[in-house]
C-alpha cells in the first residue's frame, strides 16, 4: 500500500515539473539520482512524538514568562489554547492535502505546488527558510549569552568562553556534526537530549517560583497593543506543520495510521510545557522578566548556573533541527534536494548555510542582542512563520480538499471541511500577518527612541 503511494506520489510530482530555478544543468550537476528522493523510515509513533515537541519548542519556550506578564494570564492561556487548536488543525490541513494530490509522503513543496502552483510553493520555500534563520539567530544568541555570563569569571580571557562571540562560536562548532545529516528523522537521539534539558529547566523554574518566589501573576494585558505585538511569540514557538510531513515520511509505515494522535500528543505536551514555563518564570523573578528568562534569574543562585547550562545544551542540540530544515527549504527554493547532493556538494553546501546566522549574531554588539532576541522572535513568528505555517496549508486545504468536497455528493464530516473554519483561520492569518508586524516595529522603535533598544525585552 505504502509503496504504491510512494509511486503515486512520484508520478504526481513529475506532473508538476517545471524548469529548475538555476537552469536544467545546475539542477543536474547538483543531483545524484542514486540516491533517495524521501527519508528512510526510521521513527515509531513515540519518537515521532519526541521529535515534533521539540521542534515546537525551540528558544520561543524561554520568552514566555515575559510573554505572560506583558498579555496577562488569562489572556495567556486563551492564546495558547487557540493556538494550539489552530496549528492542530493545519497540521491535519497539511496532510490531506498530501493525500488529495495523491503524495501523502511527499515533500512539502511539491504538494503546495501541486495545490496552489509554483507561485506558493516559491513562497513556502522562502518563508519556511527564513523561519528557520531567525530561530537559528536567536538560538545563538542565548547560547552566546549564557555561556559568555555563565564563564565571566573565567580567566585567562584569551580562552575564548567568557565573551559573547567566541562562546557561541565555540559550541557551533561542537554541535556542527549533527547539522551534516540529511534528514529531520536523524534527529531522533538529539531530539531527546534537547527536550529533556529544556523539561528540566522548564519545572525546575516553576518549583523556583512556587517555592521561593511566589510573586504575583498579572491577570491582564499591561497594555493594548501587547497582546498584538506578541502574536509572533506564540506561532513562533507553537508551529510544527512545515515539518509534519518530514516527520510522517520518517516514520515506519506501521505506525502512520496513528498520525493524528502523534501531532495531537506533541501539542498538548508542547503547550503545556509552555504554559508552566510562562506562570512559572513569572512567579518566579516578578512582572518585569526579560525576554530570556534565564537572564532574569538571581545570577548568584548556584541553581541559575545549572539551569544556564541545561538551556545551553538544549539549545545546542535542537539547533540541527531548525537547521536541517532551513536547509532542506532554501535548496527547495533552488530546486534541489538535499538528500540527493553529491557528498562534496553537500558538504560545502552545509558549511556555507551553517556559518551565516552564526556569523550575523556574533557580529552585533552584545548591548543590542537582548531587544534583539525578541524582535526576532516576534518578527519571525508574525511574517514568515504564520504564511508558511497557517496561510499556505488554509490554503492549499480549500483549492483541493474543499473544491473536491463541495462537488461530493457525500459530505466530509470531519471538522476540518467545514468553510467557516478556513476562512476564520484566513482571517486570523491577515492579523497576525499585516497588523502585528506594524504593532510590533512601533513598540520597539518607539522603545529605542525612547529609552534604549534594549529596554524593548
Amino acid at each position: 500500500m505504502e509503496s504504491s503511494s510512494e509511486s503515486r506520489a512520484s508520478s504526481r510530482a513529475s506532473d508538476t515539473k517545471h524548469v529548475p530555478l538555476l537552469g536544467e544543468d545546475v539542477a543536474r550537476a547538483w543531483k545524484d539520482s542514486q540516491r533517495p528522493e524521501r527519508p528512510p523510515e526510521l521513527n515509531n509513533a513515540l519518537f515521532s512524538v519526541v521529535q515534533l515537541t521539540n521542534s515546537m519548542i525551540g528558544s520561543g519556550i524561554l520568552s514566555f514568562p515575559y510573554v505572560f506578564s506583558k498579555t496577562g494570564v488569562v489572556l495567556a492561556l486563551v492564546l495558547l489554547a487557540t493556538f494550539g487548536g489552530f496549528v492542530y488543525a493545519t497540521s491535519l490541513m497539511v496532510l490531506e492535502v498530501g493525500k488529495e494530490v495523491d503524495m501523502p509522503v511527499g515533500d512539502l513543496s511539491e504538494i503546495v505546488e501541486a495545490a496552489l502552483g509554483l507561485r506558493w510553493r516559491r513562497g513556502l520555500d522562502l518563508c519556511a527558510a527564513l523561519m528557520c534563520f531567525g530561530a537559528l539567530m536567536s538560538y545563538f544568541n542565548v547560547i552566546g549569552l549564557l555561556g559568555a555570563d555563565l564563564f565571566a569569571p573565567t580567566r585567562p580571557p584569551f580562552l575564548g568562553i567568557n565573551n559573547y562571540p567566541s562562546f557561541m562560536t565555540l559550541c557551533a562548532v561542537f554541535l556542527s556534526p549533527a547539522c551534516f545529516l540529511r534528514s529531520y528523522g536523524e534527529l531522533t537521539p538529539v531530539s531527546i537530549i534537547s527536550i529533556g534539558c529544556i523539561t528540566v529547566t522548564t519545572f525546575a523554574i516553576a518549583i523556583t517560583g512556587v517555592v521561593h518566589g511566589r510573586h504575583a501573576i498579572p491577570l491582564w494585558p499591561d497594555s493594548a497593543l501587547a497582546p498584538f505585538a506578541l502574536l509572533g511569540n506564540y506561532a513562533y514557538a507553537m508551529t510544527v506543520q512545515f515539518v509534519v510531513h518530514e516527520m510522517y515520511a520518517s516514520m515506519v509505515s506501521t505506525d502512520r495510521p496513528a498520525v493524528r494522535n502523534v501531532v495531537l500528543s506533541s501539542i498538548l505536551v508542547g503547550a503545556t510545557l509552555l504554559g508552566i514555563m510562562g506562570l512559572g518564570g513569572v512567579a518566579a523573578v516578578g512582572s518585569s522578566p526579560v525576554s530570556n528568562i534565564i537572564q532574569s534569574l538571581d545570577e548568584t543562585n548556584p541553581l541559575t548556573k545549572v539551569l544556564s547550562v541545561f538551556t545551553i545544551f538544549h539549545l545546542m542540540m535542537y539547533i540541527p533541527n531548525d537547521f536541517v530544515i532551513m536547509r532542506l527549504f532554501a535548496l527547495r527554493f533552488f530546486d534541489i534536494n538535499p538528500l540527493q547532493i553529491p557528498t562534496v556538494k553537500y558538504i560545502a553546501i552545509t558549511a556555507v548555510l551553517f556559518a551565516t546566522p552564526l556569523l550575523i549574531m556574533a557580529s552585533i554588539p552584545r548591548a543590542l542582542v537582548v531587544g534583539v532576541f525578541e524582535l526576532v522572535i516576534a518578527l519571525t513568528g508574525q511574517i514568515p512563520t504564520a504564511t508558511c505555517c497557517f496561510l499556505i496549508p488554509t490554503l492549499a486545504f480549500k483549492a483541493t480538499c474543499l473544491r473536491r468536497a463541495s462537488s461530493s455528493s457525500t459530505p466530509n464530516r470531519s471538522f476540518l471541511y467545514n468553510p467557516a473554519l478556513s476562512n476564520l483561520f484566513l482571517a486570523a492569518c491577515v492579523v497576525v500577518i499585516l497588523i502585528s508586524p506594524i504593532v510590533t516595529i512601533y513598540v520597539f522603535v518607539h522603545t529605542c527612541l525612547t529609552s534604549a533598544c534594549k529596554d524593548y525585552a
